[in-house]
């Protein structure tokens, strides 16, 4: 089903610039639990139940519980997850079905939790999470 293969010859310099963009993610002020938990989240949202297995291990190594992992769907309703938490999910559920209506309700809310450095490096996460899961499904890995 790939439509790719071996992306880095094919495009060496977009394959340079993803990396940069990983990197920087990487080093953001983004702690790397809620980095893991953007991606598990974004996973589901674009890729669906398939994505769940691969998503459990890699929040495993980042050291989120399954619990966490298994109530990412729920988690408005879940106690397990703390309110920054929270607010970094519902910006990211906005930013990646571009569902607009209540932009500024989520911005109050996540603002609450982030600065501004933070809130662009955590929207970078979210883009980066959604890039790798388009690229996901074009390019053999």
């Amino acid at each position: 089903m790939y439509l790719l293969r071996n992306k880095a010859r094919i495009a060496p310099q977009g394959t340079e610039a993803v990396r940069a963009m990983h990197a920087y993610v990487e080093s953001s002020s983004i702690e790397p639990q809620l980095r893991c938990l953007i991606t598990v989240r974004v996973s589901r949202l674009l890729l669906g139940r398939a994505e769940c297995a691969h998503a459990l291990d890699r929040a495993m190594i980042c050291g989120l519980s399954p619990e966490k992992v298994l109530s990412i769907a729920s988690w408005r309703d879940s106690y397990i997850f703390d309110e920054r938490e929270k607010a970094a999910l519902a910006w990211t559920e906005l930013v990646t079905s571009f569902e607009l209506a209540n932009v500024d309700s989520v911005f109050d809310g996540v603002s609450c939790y982030f600065t501004d450095g933070e809130l662009i490096d955590l929207t970078l996460a979210i883009a980066s999470a959604n890039f790798d899961c388009c690229l996901a499904l074009v390019v053999q890995p």
